[in-house]
């Protein structure tokens, strides 16, 4: 297990491994290794997407460069998961059913990223994490059944169902959130992205803007896809030239939805991301030059007059679509509707 001290952070916090390919990934669930039985996949809602670890079957991941990706499918555990010799289990956007037992000793990690969910059977299912064990949960964990001798890190994005019912020592919340020009307080609009117009839109933070030298894990912004857009869009802080300063993440913008709705990207939780502290200077933005006029996405910011500026003109709205169009006038001041989450900067 590798450990990252950040001065923000008053307590030591535990980092499994960064996934790596000598990780166990999903797709390889008839192989995995179990003793005492063989995964299978079993049917689900009619497209065979569940991985079963039967009864009396045991998968063991011991080892800092032992991963367990549970990813784009749900796993159904009715046997026993170890995590041992920090190792770490990753959640990534789909279920971790557990009607058996999952045990996380000797400094292993369970990540349950953003989308990520354990679900515990209320008769049957048990985990149990050790005194030098953590779970850091970013999604969702369900409390009952849970027996906990180490640390759950409960994140801003995150739920703990049930907290009451988890034995032992109770999560502890890490939360900072700093909320930026926000559609529930100011009237919004949309505008458009796509090659050949606007392909970056964001929100520029100059020296005087409050959130400066913050800490940053998270950030958030609202999008929609017009017709059939294909391609990725990026999502980060960026420099005056549109260089990446700190990319946190990409999204297929096929998967967005046709209304808007807010979307979040966090930094990997590795040994080697510490957040990002924005400086004087950068640009929280997304990045788009795909599709057309038709097939597009569509980014919200704030209406001109609709309610107080976020952080008066020392935060404003900026895009560029083969020039640089700035919104940071009194009388003609907007937002980029967005989020910024730190994690690091207060433990409640």
């Amino acid at each position: 297990m590798v450990l990252v001290s950040m001065a923000a952070f008053p307590l030591q916090t535990h980092y499994a491994s960064a996934f790596t390919d000598s990780a166990i990934k999903m797709q390889q669930c008839e192989s995995l290794p179990l003793t005492g039985g063989t995964a299978v996949f079993v049917d689900g809602n009619g497209d065979g997407n569940i991985c079963k670890i039967p009864s009396g079957a045991s998968l063991n991941l011991s080892g800092p460069r032992a991963s367990f990706l549970v990813s784009g499918i749900e796993l159904l555990n009715n046997g026993q998961i170890i995590v041992s010799d920090s190792a770490l289990l990753e959640i990534q956007n789909v279920i971790l059913n557990n009607k058996g037992q999952v045990v996380l000793q000797n400094d292993a990690t369970m990540l349950i990223d953003p989308l990520g969910i354990l679900i515990q059977d209320p008769t049957s299912a048990i985990v149990i994490v050790d005194e030098s064990s953590v779970i850091m949960n970013l999604g969702t964990l369900e409390g009952r059944g849970v027996y906990n001798n180490g640390t759950i890190y409960q994140y801003c994005s995150g739920a703990v169902e049930s907290p009451t019912l988890v034995q032992g020592n109770q999560p502890i919340n890490i939360c900072t959130s700093l909320v930026g020009a926000d559609g529930t307080a100011n009237q919004a609009t949309g505008q458009s992205m796509f090659s050949g117009g606007r392909t970056f839109y964001g929100e520029r933070f100059e020296s005087g803007a409050s959130i400066t030298n913050d800490l940053v894990y998270c950030v958030s912004v609202e999008m929609r896809k017009h017709g059939s857009p294909t391609g990725l869009a990026q999502v980060g802080f960026y420099d005056s030239n549109m260089n990446a300063v700190k990319k946190f993440g990409t999204i297929n913008v096929g998967t967005l939805a046709t209304g808007y709705k807010e979307y979040q990207f966090c930094l990997p939780i590795a040994w080697n991301e510490n957040g990002h502290v924005i400086t004087a200077g950068q640009i929280l933005a997304v990045k788009y030059d795909g599709g057309d006029p038709i097939n597009r996405i569509d980014v919200r910011r704030s209406n001109v007059g609709a309610g107080p500026d976020y952080d008066g003109l020392t935060s404003y709205h900026v895009n560029f679509d083969g020039s640089w169009h700035s919104y940071n006038t009194p009388g003609n001041s907007r937002d980029l509707l967005f989020k910024l989450t730190g994690l690091f900067n207060t433990i409640n």
